[in-house]
């Protein structure tokens, strides 16, 4: 990631700790269990750290479900999962499990995590402030402004220029009939931040249209999912010699080919139904739409990922300088919770479909090997 990425995602960590007080709840938790060392067989001193450690996992989940799927990536690469996730909660409650006689040896576990979880978030807030000192600034959205996240492996276009246009048209075209599908308009595509590494293009577009992408990418995860469950029982079939290539190819390969045309041309018809564009323009669309799934589908099997970017939820006070977070439309919300769903898996070294290309002559222009 870039380092304007980069200082956003720990600007967000900052503002969702501070809002989640996974910190502070740390911190009652080894207090409880301090309590509980010097009187072990006090009741009320159990219950107090059961208490808190089911409220630390509580404040961590809350604060999870802030961060999309490609976030919780980032994590593990700034080295911050054993601070953020319920990775580490459930390590403290295997603890006690282990040594239910001897709960000083908790204490002292917990004790060094908590430390080393306030040096490292010193830390963050340190490099946050670093980074804007020296100029680095995060091209903030304006409320309600939604932008969703293209991030395309280098092996799908070789690092060849050619074939990173070829792909920028490919989401262009992708975007573009998602806009029309879900708003019965193109709307204008602008460019927020990119990332290298593999290249992240993010695209400013409405809330709905952002919608109606995530979606249909959820479902194109769906569908590889779906293929590779074939895909493995073809290769177990393939072991068994009773099989010749030829019947493997005949039953399986046409049940991959039909099971993907048919979900293609299911999720064609469940779009435009629900379409604002008039009747005739929806049969106009039912290709483009096609094509737009298809596309879609044969860049998350490489192993393209899409993530979605909005504003981090508004804060309030309550009047006792509590954090809490503000209500929002239920079209953010729906955002904000499929953001969380996007889970992509592991890039197909075989790939089923081809790559559409946005050029009709050159069309299929990474065909799948065979």
């Amino acid at each position: 990631m870039n380092v304007e990425i980069l200082k956003e995602f720990i600007d967000n960590i900052v503002r969702y700790e501070l809002v989640y007080g996974i910190q502070e709840n740390l911190d009652a938790l080894y207090s409880s269990l301090e309590e509980l060392v010097d009187a072990p067989q006090e009741a009320s001193f159990q219950n107090g750290v059961s208490f808190n450690l089911d409220f630390l996992a509580g404040s961590v989940s809350s604060f999870k479900m802030e961060f999309s799927t490609r976030d919780r990536q980032r994590f593990l690469e700034i080295r911050a999962k054993n601070y953020f996730e319920l990775s580490f909660v459930e390590e403290i409650r295997s603890k006690i499990i282990e040594n239910p006689l001897t709960p000083a040896v908790v204490a002292d576990y917990v004790r060094k995590l908590n430390q080393d979880r306030k040096s490292y978030f010193e830390n963050l807030v340190l490099l946050s402030d670093s980074l804007l000192k020296i100029g680095v600034e995060v091209i903030d959205l304006e409320p309600g402004e939604t932008q969703v996240g293209f991030q395309i492996p280098r092996t799908t276009f070789d690092n060849n220029l050619d074939g990173l246009i070829k792909e920028l048209r490919a989401i262009r075209l992708i975007v573009r009939t998602f806009s029309e599908v879900a708003t019965g308009k193109v709307e204008e595509i602008e460019v927020g931040q990119i990332s290298t590494s593999d290249p992240l293009f993010l695209l400013a577009q409405s809330t709905p249209v952002v919608l109606s992408i995530g979606y249909a990418v959820k479902w194109a995860i769906a569908q590889w999912k779906l293929v590779e469950e074939i895909r493995e029982i073809r290769a177990r079939t393939a072991q068994i010699k009773a099989f010749t290539d030829k019947e493997i190819k005949e039953i399986f390969d046409k049940k991959i080919t039909k099971t993907i045309e048919s979900a293609i041309q299911e999720k064609v018809a469940e779009l435009l139904e629900k379409s604002p564009m008039d009747e005739l323009r929806k049969k106009e669309q039912q290709k483009g739409t096609s094509d737009a799934l298809r596309s879609l589908l044969a860049r998350v099997e490489r192993g393209m990922t899409v993530e979605i970017r909005m504003l981090p939820h508004s804060i309030v006070q309550d009047g006792s300088d509590v954090n809490e977070v503000k209500d929002e439309s239920q079209e953010m919300t729906k955002l904000r919770d499929l953001r969380t769903e996007l889970t992509f898996p592991t890039a197909s070294e075989n790939p089923v479909l081809p790559l559409p290309s946005p050029d009709p002559s050159d069309n299929g222009y990474n065909k799948p090997k065979k």
